[in-house]
């Protein structure tokens, strides 16, 4: 196009771009012999230009739909790794369940499209084929530009199809958490739940007297996890919580006592968000600890309480509130005390927490609740309403930087009617028997990695070598050097219902072992028998030992794994390997908790394999 003296070439998506302006002025001679020159170049660029133009054109065209056909392979990635595996044709804008023809009344339709809907890009994914270890699919990306009229112009649409491969790859589990007969573990971002679901604790949108032992993820919808990464995940009695990775939190299930943070009891099915008051707003959500009715939440530093308040679980000097969303504990942790909390420990059946506070770069143990048989380890059975530091001059503790806390409880209250745990016992068992265990560090005072525990030690739980007469309890903290531990640097601890265990690292060359004690009845100090006697002083019952056991690894997995972690459940102990395996063992009748996708109790470390397949996308493409 020739305008006034402005030659324009038309750059196809580039637009209009001007490529030459004459000046004025010139004599006739001068004007046209410059003009025949300038004519020759102008020819000689305006076919240089045009070829250009369309080298640009043709590298945008390829380049859009290539990343078009990235996306499909994203998106068919996102649906696999979700256990959606078949659909006719999945489209750009679909949910997983695809659709027969691409939607074109949404700009969720298409990968890209610009404002004046010149350009837009969509794909095509065909149905997955399952080959051996990988899934394959075809993909085609396309991209549309419109001409200048208005109209479609086929001859611009320019496609790309590959051949999409995801390969089967490790699953790796970021964070779980066990509880008493439920277990959520979160995978690639991703909470899952699987055991029992009455109180809709499994957070997959349904109440059920039935046990789910495949993982299921939670229900991500708009308002809730939609969108979000999961970082932490917390289980109580009947009701699980997670923090995401931009600081709130999400709770499902029973609500009896506002434990759901919502502002309501009313039981919810799918993960919910919890209302936070204003103080914890731009707070960075460290650590959750849900219990039994009760829940605190570790937030930069500050503990924040809310649910029941009955034997002052919300550490907010009452025993009678029901908190229906998140309280700042003021009282003698938290920044206002100058003791910020780093970690905030409880079981889905005990009745008490524990916090670990700093005094500067010493880690000191609070502990609030029920106290009945001295879990709190105070040198006292009452119980506190606030917290109050177990770390004192009379303890195992004293001096002592504590790196670790773990907190057991008995089996909940609303379920010892109908004998769950243990099946017999030679007196009636405390439904509130809890105990706790702390590991230490101290290395100048050459005591670094050091086990204590107190509490009830009615089945040798506590590791002392003998059971304590009637009510079967220590109520200060005392170590753990009993033999075979005697001596020995221990790195990390974990208990659940009356029986604990310390990992020593140095042990089976490097790779670590793992020593148990106190109640075995479902095969919880993992010795590969259940009721039978393991030790030779067993106490009262032939199943339970107050010496600690070595756990028997040979013929299991974590036999030739390295153990780097252990952590205990309601009923069951776990190891987490180097590798990121979890290996658990003890009770997995309640709702298949240990993840192998049975209903066995289980006395030697049994590795979760329940966790649906992930696949990755393949190097090839």
């Amino acid at each position: 196009m020739i305008h006034r003296g402005n030659i324009l070439l038309d750059m196809g998506i580039f637009g209009k771009v001007r490529a030459f302006n004459p000046g004025d002025g010139f004599a006739l001679p001068t004007v046209i012999i410059t003009s025949v020159v300038m004519m020759i170049v102008l020819l000689a660029g305006l076919t240089a230009t045009t070829s250009i133009s369309g080298a640009i054109h043709g590298h945008y065209m390829e380049s859009a739909s290539k990343d078009a056909t990235r996306a499909g392979l994203v998106v068919a990635q996102q649906c696999i790794n979700k256990g959606i595996t078949s659909w006719t044709k999945l489209h750009s804008g679909d949910t997983c369940a695809g659709s027969v023809v691409q939607c074109t009344n949404s700009a969720s339709c298409f990968v890209m499209k610009d404002d004046e809907n010149n350009i837009r890009t969509t794909f095509e994914v065909s149905t997955p084929v399952l080959d051996g270890d990988s899934y394959k699919f075809s993909i085609k990306g396309s991209i549309y530009r419109k001409s200048y009229d208005g109209s479609i112009n086929s001859t611009s649409v320019y496609e790309n199809s590959v051949n999409g491969v995801l390969k089967k790859t490790e699953s790796i589990i970021s964070n779980i958490s066990a509880g008493y007969k439920q277990t959520c573990a979160i995978m690639d971002g991703i909470t899952r739940c699987w055991g029992a679901n009455p109180q809709g604790q499994l957070g997959n949108g349904t109440y059920s007297s039935s046990t789910t032992l495949t993982p299921e993820p939670m229900v991500r919808q708009a308002g809730g996890l939609l969108g979000k990464t999961d970082k932490i995940v917390s289980v109580g009695n009947e009701f699980a919580c997670v923090a995401t990775t931009d600081n709130d939190i999400y709770c499902t299930g029973k609500n009896d006592r506002g434990e759901l943070g919502i502002n309501n009891k009313t039981r919810q099915n799918v993960p919910t968000k919890v209302i936070k008051p204003v103080s914890m707003n731009g707070k960075t959500i460290t650590d959750l600890a849900a219990g039994n009715e009760a829940i605190c939440a570790v937030a930069s530093g500050d503990a924040y309480c809310w649910g029941s308040s009955s034997h002052g679980l919300t550490a907010l000097n009452t025993t009678t509130i029901d908190y229906l969303t998140p309280q700042l504990v003021t009282s003698a942790i938290g920044n206002a005390a100058s003791r910020p909390v780093v970690n905030i420990e409880t079981d889905a059946t005990a009745e008490h927490f524990c916090a670990i506070a700093k005094d500067g770069s010493t880690g000191l143990t609070y502990c609030w609740g029920y106290n009945g048989r001295g879990e709190l380890g105070i040198n006292s059975t009452a119980d506190k309403s606030v917290p109050v530091q177990s770390t004192a001059l009379w303890t195992s503790l004293w001096g002592m930087n504590i790196s670790k806390i773990e907190v057991s409880g008995g089996p909940p209250r609303n379920r010892a009617s109908v004998g769950d745990y243990p099946s017999s016992t030679p007196t009636p068992h405390d439904a509130r028997s809890g105990h706790t265990c702390a590991k230490s560090d101290n290395i100048d005072w050459g005591s670094n990695g050091q086990m204590h525990c107190w509490g009830s030690d009615q089945y040798g739980q506590l590791g002392q070598g003998s059971v304590p007469s009637n009510p079967w309890r220590r109520i200060v903290s005392i170590r753990v050097n009993t033999s075979p531990l005697n001596g020995k640097t221990i790195a990390d601890v974990s208990t659940t219902i009356s029986s604990s265990c310390a990992l020593v690292p140095g042990e089976d060359s490097g790779r670590g072992n793992i020593y148990c004690f106190g109640l075995n009845e479902k095969g919880q100090l993992g010795r590969n028998t259940l009721s039978e006697t393991i030790c030779s002083s067993p106490g009262p019952l032939n199943y339970q030992c107050s010496v600690p056991v070595l756990v028997t690894k040979s013929g299991t997995g974590l036999a030739t794994r390295t153990i780097v972690d252990i952590f205990g459940g309601s009923n069951r102990h776990c190891a987490q390997t180097s590798d990121s395996k979890i290996f658990c063992w003890g009770a997995n009748d309640m709702g298949g908790q240990i993840g192998d996708g049975t209903l066995v109790n289980r006395s030697v470390p049994t590795e979760l394999s329940a966790m649906p397949a992930r696949y990755g996308i393949s190097s090839n493409y």
